[in-house]
């Protein structure tokens, strides 16, 4: 195992976000654990949201797949910038180890993505294990 001790400890914003996460449960299956865990991170999310909503305009979408399966998405433009103009696009696949992750639960991040940045954010919810393996 390596030791990465030296390059410093975990951040203040790390721990904040562990802190919001459930404490893990013996004899949970996989799938309970994974929607005790979205369901932290929808919970954070939507506080973030609080003050981000007024900031950007929200759309979903469905992605039609190859193998006729539909993933969901949702895009995020900056409120403050017309419609008429054209910006870059962000696509954002959310780095849940594919089994954790829901479009809410990124909400907060992908729209502060396309505040700050004056970016269109397309955030797309890919097919989770252990489901879809």
């Amino acid at each position: 195992m390596c030791d990465f001790s030296s390059y410093g400890g975990p951040s203040n914003k790390w721990l904040a976000i562990e802190a919001g996460l459930p404490p893990p449960v013996a004899n949970q299956t996989v799938s309970e654990m994974t929607l005790k865990a979205n369901q932290g991170r929808e919970a954070i999310a939507s506080k973030a949201m609080i003050s981000l909503s007024p900031q950007v305009h929200m759309r979903d979408h469905s992605i039609q797949t190859r193998d006729g399966y539909s993933l969901e998405a949702r895009s995020y433009r900056p409120s403050l910038v017309p419609a008429s103009v054209l910006l870059p696009v962000y696509i954002h696949f959310n780095g849940g180890g594919f089994v954790f992750g829901t479009l809410a639960s990124k909400d907060a991040i992908c729209a502060s993505i396309a505040v700050s940045v004056c970016v269109v954010v397309v955030n797309v919810n890919y097919r989770h294990a252990p489901e879809f393996t």
